[in-house]
């Protein structure tokens, strides 16, 4: 957060960063759309198993993102 005497601007980065390094993932490079819309998903049985708590608390930190970010939440 920064401010001044007319203007006070709230931001995420510093959360953001820190989900990026808490997952690995500060190597990323954004894109417009990360996923194939046309991408069929399925059951994957050889796929390497992930924490389920991990998993959640990840989830979780995004729900939190979207709901302070609208413009993550939402994009055409």
């Amino acid at each position: 957060m920064s401010h001044s005497k007319k203007l006070i601007f709230i931001s995420q980065h510093k959360y953001v960063t820190y989900l990026l390094q808490e997952t690995g993932k500060t190597a990323c490079k954004p894109l417009s759309n990360p996923i194939d819309s046309n991408l069929k998903l399925g059951n994957a049985d050889d796929s390497v198993a992930m924490d389920k708590e991990i998993y959640q608390r990840l989830v979780g930190k995004l729900i939190c993102l979207s709901h302070t970010r609208p413009d993550i939440a939402f994009k055409l």
